[in-house]
């Protein structure tokens, strides 16, 4: 049995009866989709009423069949978020700055602020398809391009196709890698775009 802490990022109606919920796991300068196919989500709407929606805070247990996860408890709980890796937290107080999340583990730069998103290519790569987006961070001296790649299965991917080149926004994230070139490579945590968040989003105090 294993347990994440999350926020709810979509709540998926199919024909075949059951719901797909997806939850967004915030751990050390990083973040996993994870997928749930529930077919009994009544007890849950019933058990939270108003409460179990998008953006709503939890912890989930659950344990692998196979490759995929199967939903065993959810509970919608108030948790934090720490100020130094992004890793959810049970509760706790805000002056804190670091986690058990992130202690022992090598640090990243914080990618963050407005952006102007110059390149938006989809691209077909060895097992699925993804959108390679290339960002200029207005204000930046260097100039440098801010690039992230995410993959079709990943629940962003559908929102961020949508994006015209031109759009300004602002972005976090995590920067992976750097080149010759002064381009940094990053991992995309959330996004914020034409002046409000999406409903998937919340605001970081460091953006």
């Amino acid at each position: 049995m294993s347990s994440i802490l999350g926020k709810i990022y979509e709540i998926t109606s199919s024909d075949e009866g059951f719901h797909t919920l997806v939850i967004k796991h915030y751990y050390a300068y990083s973040v996993l989709f994870m997928k749930f196919n529930i077919w009994n989500i009544g007890k849950y709407m019933e058990k939270f009423g108003d409460d179990f929606q998008t953006g709503a805070t939890v912890e989930v247990k659950y344990y692998m069949s196979g490759q995929y996860p199967n939903l065993t408890s959810l509970e919608i709980k108030s948790l934090s978020q720490c100020f130094e890796c992004d890793a959810f937290t049970p509760e706790r107080d805000n002056q804190q700055m670091g986690c058990e999340s992130c202690e022992g583990v090598l640090g990243k730069v914080r990618v963050s602020g407005t952006h102007t998103l110059v390149s938006s290519q989809v691209k077909q790569y060895k097992y699925t398809k993804g959108i390679s987006l290339s960002f200029t961070k207005e204000s930046e001296e260097d100039h440098g391009l801010n690039i992230t790649l995410v993959y079709y299965n990943n629940p962003m991917y559908k929102e961020l196709i949508e994006l015209s080149v031109g759009s300004r926004m602002n972005v976090h994230g995590w920067i992976t890698n750097e080149n010759e070139n002064g381009s940094r490579f990053f991992t995309l945590s959330d996004f914020l775009k034409s002046q409000s968040w999406s409903k998937h989003t919340e605001f970081y105090s460091t953006i």
